[in-house]
């Protein structure tokens, strides 16, 4: 139980474990660490994003961005962008990557 406990106190531990999952195929796994996680910052947040655009699921990658911006309490860094940006090219979604885009190129 205390390695279970340091765990959920750890971001980067979780984020660690969710690149890991996500690099070896187990996305659902991965997926229950982000949702159960008691510190979802940045580091988290973009271990997810970043973990599905390389399984190949970058409009749920997407998906997630989109909430991660609604729910406005987390930081979007130059990870982040670089993440989404990286799924939208793999899932061929040129429509959101222009809008990503722009949206990055409007923040400068």
């Amino acid at each position: 139980m205390k390695i279970k406990n340091s765990i959920q106190n750890n971001p980067k531990i979780q984020a660690l474990l969710i690149t890991g999952l996500c690099k070896f195929g187990n996305v659902s796994k991965a997926k229950n660490i982000f949702e159960t996680s008691q510190t979802q910052d940045t580091v988290i947040w973009n271990a997810m994003i970043n973990g599905l655009a390389q399984s190949g699921k970058g409009i749920e990658s997407f998906e997630l961005f989109q909430k991660m911006k609604k729910r406005g309490q987390v930081d979007i860094d130059i990870v982040t962008y670089g993440s989404i940006l990286k799924g939208l090219l793999q899932s061929n979604d040129l429509k959101n990557f222009k809008q990503i885009y722009q949206e990055i190129c409007s923040r400068n």
